[in-house]
């Protein structure tokens, strides 16, 4: 049986100059021989049953997977109400609620555990800055008919589930996933698959206005891929309370967004800053809207413990953690320095702007923020 290994080359990364680290990185395994042929002279319908089967028992959590058919196999079950001519593969997705890179293994190795004592053989896997991404398989017992699973994460970015891979990234609306339905596949009663729902919605999103023409791969526009994104090479991590927004927040993100090519921002907690002594005059999710409608910032995410950032470093693939100077040496930072290749920098307040000089001009504002 494969051995599921964490891919080391993702301890170090790379560096590309002295300016930017990339940490991002893209590798997929290819377990040879590779035959990537048309489905057509073959009957896929029973591959696609059997793992249909696998992914409905209950996994070691109790429940089963969370799965759905996607891109071409989703496409042709609703515009062909079967598999679409000269595809070569059947697309499952996993939907997985982000705990870190260890539990993904273990949920990903359970998966790849049953397909292959199934008559599967794993063929190709991807990972994302260390972070699981695909497992492909091939069936043994129906002419090596490919199944190719990709794995969506929740809890990274808001309200999306995402998944990266060589072609870019997707932040599919967790609308779509959360209200699957389940529906057999024409003119087989015995095979029951999820699809995410309303059907058609999720097919404009992922193919666009006119995914109910036929089109091939060479005709395909950017109105057909407006889903997938453009990968980040560097990612900033930075955080703040950002209690009414001011200049010097602009300054200090607009520096740490010069650090790379993505921003991610985590605003404190109102249950944290009390823990910490402080008490903002507005509330989290007002500070946070300030900061998510600032151009240059490309995620929001509310902070609700101290200790949480090499978890956010690990989700985020962050390269850079971009800290202001007054908090220099502290431990509490300097404890993640360089942890995963991740590059710690302080960067100075702006003299003379801060908050407390706002509130001197400022009526308090009333018990309901």
């Amino acid at each position: 049986m494969y051995s599921y290994t964490f891919p080391e080359s993702f301890i170090e990364p790379a560096r590309a100059d002295v300016h930017k680290m990339i940490s991002n990185h893209f590798v997929a395994r290819h377990q040879p021989p590779l035959d990537i042929r048309p489905l057509d002279p073959f009957n896929p319908r029973i591959s696609l049953e059997r793992a249909a089967g696998l992914l409905s028992r209950a996994l070691a959590s109790g429940v089963p997977a969370d799965w759905w058919i996607g891109v071409g196999t989703a496409l042709g079950l609703a515009r062909e109400r079967g598999f679409i001519e000269g595809d070569t593969d059947i697309d499952i997705r996993i939907g997985l609620a982000y705990a870190g890179k260890d539990a993904a293994f273990a949920y990903a190795r359970e998966i790849v555990d049953r397909f292959e004592a199934n008559g599967f053989r794993l063929i190709r896997e991807t990972f994302w800055n260390g972070l699981l991404m695909q497992t492909a398989f091939a069936d043994e017992t129906n002419d090596g008919v490919i199944v190719d699973i990709y794995y969506f994460y929740s809890g990274i970015y808001e309200e999306v589930f995402v998944n990266f891979n060589e072609h870019g990234f997707r932040r599919k609306p967790e609308r779509l996933v959360r209200n699957k339905s389940r529906v057999t596949w024409p003119g087989h009663p015995e095979i029951g698959v999820y699809v995410p729902s309303p059907v058609e919605d999720y097919l404009e999103w992922r193919f666009g206005p006119e995914w109910r023409i036929k089109k091939k791969n060479s005709e395909l526009g950017p109105i057909d891929t407006k889903c997938i994104e453009k990968l980040p090479l560097a990612t900033v991590l930075t955080y703040g309370t950002f209690d009414l927004f001011h200049f010097g927040h602009k300054r200090l993100l607009n520096r740490a967004r010069a650090l790379g090519d993505q921003l991610v921002v985590g605003v404190v907690s109102d249950a944290l800053c009390r823990v910490k002594g402080k008490s903002p005059w507005q509330n989290e999710d007002r500070r946070a809207e300030a900061v998510r409608r600032f151009p240059g910032v490309d995620m929001v995410f509310i902070q609700r413990t101290l200790d949480q950032k090499e978890f956010d470093i690990d989700r985020y693939g962050a390269s850079f953690l971009v800290v202001g100077d007054d908090w220099a040496n502290h431990p509490r930072f300097e404890a993640v320095r360089n942890y995963h290749g991740v590059e710690l920098v302080y960067l100075p307040r702006t003299p003379l702007i801060s908050t407390a000089l706002k509130k001197i001009f400022l009526p308090k504002p009333s018990a309901t923020r």
